[in-house]
């Protein structure tokens, strides 16, 4: 087990993008959700190049990511819809963080139903990503399957409307 200060962790961070050139585009749970001095040390020296999420520290909870936001500890957040209890708290805790420009990232959890519903959340919030695993399980192809077929057809569509204008 390796024991490292908060500075080490950052400094780790930080060597890896700018000195290794380490293709890192995103850090989720960078510290501990109690660690907030450490989330805002690492949203100013790589906010402004990589998302910095939240996960743990806000829990798909509106007034957890806005005290997080407030503080400008993060500027992305993980949405995972089952884990606040209703789609409501889902959409309200997003609209939450795009308030606050926050970037979306919307997740399955383990154990995920085997559906596409995520993916359609994502599409539907215009998050920036999703994060859905490895495609070994059936449940997660699913949800890059409906990415896919989302894009698709707004694709086919934003195709047909250019021709209407024209």
């Amino acid at each position: 087990k390796v024991v490292m200060s908060r500075d080490e962790v950052l400094d780790l961070y930080r060597t890896a993008i700018e000195r290794d050139g380490v293709p890192i585009v995103s850090i989720e749970d960078g510290f501990g959700e109690s660690d907030h001095e450490g989330w805002a040390l690492l949203t100013k020296e790589l906010g402004d190049r990589i998302f910095i999420i939240g996960d743990d520290l806000v829990t798909t909870k509106d007034s957890n990511i806005e005290g997080c936001a407030k503080e400008g500890i993060m500027n992305a957040t993980l949405i995972k819809v089952n884990q606040i209890g209703t789609i409501t708290e889902t959409v309200l805790a997003m609209l939450t963080s795009l308030a606050y420009r926050a970037q979306l990232i919307v997740s399955h959890r383990s154990k995920s139903p085997n559906d596409p519903f995520e993916a359609d959340v994502a599409t539907a919030m215009n998050a920036v990503g999703i994060k859905a695993g490895g495609g070994a399980n059936t449940e997660r192809l699913q949800k890059y399957r409906r990415v896919d077929e989302i894009m698709q057809t707004a694709s086919a569509a934003s195709s047909g409307i250019d021709e209407y204008v024209s």
